[in-house]
């Protein structure tokens, strides 16, 4: 092989080093998201366990609310294929009307109000092409919400719930820049226990800036 010919293999060789390294660098890294989208939520409160601790009212449905959902995240992407989250979410305000037996018959308003939740979320996707692909979301969520009840009688009761839930689902990104991604999410957010459950839904459209 004529020195030439060597020269011209090292430079093919260190270009592709160099376009593979600032690939890595590209997909690898810390990384901040801004998403917002709708949440559609069915709360069952059970037994309503406000202020001193006793039952207030009967179980209560708050059937397919739909709010906005509003989330900043930062993470770190290890390579191409595995992240880890994590993220802040604000899902806004429910309320709904239960009637129960009197006499007389009472109609009972539940708020939840401030409703948020902090999320640590595993990531796992993989490229399918050069700038999209598609990944798989699982993690926990600590939720607080502060709820108040009022009936037509004028008593009222309000407490701070503090729950702990999982989410899981999947997304589709798109590497529009260097740094700058569009992303969007399917995610199924779930918790039980003996005061509420909840089952909600949020379909967001998010920008992922990567350093």
């Amino acid at each position: 092989m004529t020195f030439t010919r060597k020269a011209l293999v090292a430079a093919v060789a260190l270009a592709a080093s160099s376009f593979s390294l600032a690939d890595d660098q590209t997909n690898t890294g810390f990384y901040l998201a801004l998403d917002a989208g709708q949440a559609s939520m069915d709360t069952s409160i059970k037994y309503q366990r406000l202020g001193d601790g006793s039952v207030y009212g009967a179980p209560l449905s708050i059937d397919e609310q739909e709010n906005a959902a509003i989330s900043l995240s930062g993470g770190f992407a290890f390579n191409d294929y595995v992240a880890l989250e994590l993220g802040y979410t604000n899902y806004g305000d429910n309320e709904d009307t239960a009637y129960f037996a009197g006499p007389p018959v009472y109609s009972l308003i539940t708020e939840i109000t401030d409703m948020q939740a902090v999320n640590l979320s595993l990531l796992v996707g993989t490229p399918v092409g050069e700038d999209f692909g598609i990944y798989f979301r699982t993690g926990y969520q600590a939720w607080d919400m502060d709820v108040k009840a009022s009936d037509s009688a004028g008593n009222v009761a309000s407490d701070d719930w503090n729950k702990v839930g999982y989410h899981y689902g999947f997304g589709f990104k798109l590497d529009m820049t260097d740094n700058l991604s569009l992303r969007n999410e399917y995610v199924w957010h779930k918790f039980d226990d003996d005061d509420v459950d909840l089952d909600m839904q949020t379909i967001t459209l998010g920008l992922v800036f990567t350093f």
